[in-house]
């Protein structure tokens, strides 16, 4: 839940002033598209860590950890 708030936090603060510079077509196009973008990327860090946890018999695992043993036993 930590890795979404500091993900989607800062974005929040940066809408008025991205909307103000694309409009408003752009900007709501832009926003959904970015937001397809993020869901897929999250989805494939949440199957890489269930995976992850698998491999390595644990129950959960921090970003830090994932970044490790992705590294230890990705293919």
């Amino acid at each position: 839940m930590n890795l979404l708030r500091s993900i989607l936090g800062t974005g929040i603060y940066a809408m008025p002033l991205a909307f103000s510079y694309t409009g408003l077509v752009t900007g709501v196009f832009s926003t959904a598209a970015t937001a397809l973008i993020y869901t897929h990327c999250v989805n494939i860090l949440l199957r890489s860590t269930q995976n992850l946890c698998q491999k390595t018999q644990k129950i959960s695992l921090r970003y830090p950890e994932v970044a490790e043993m992705a590294c230890i036993y990705g293919k």
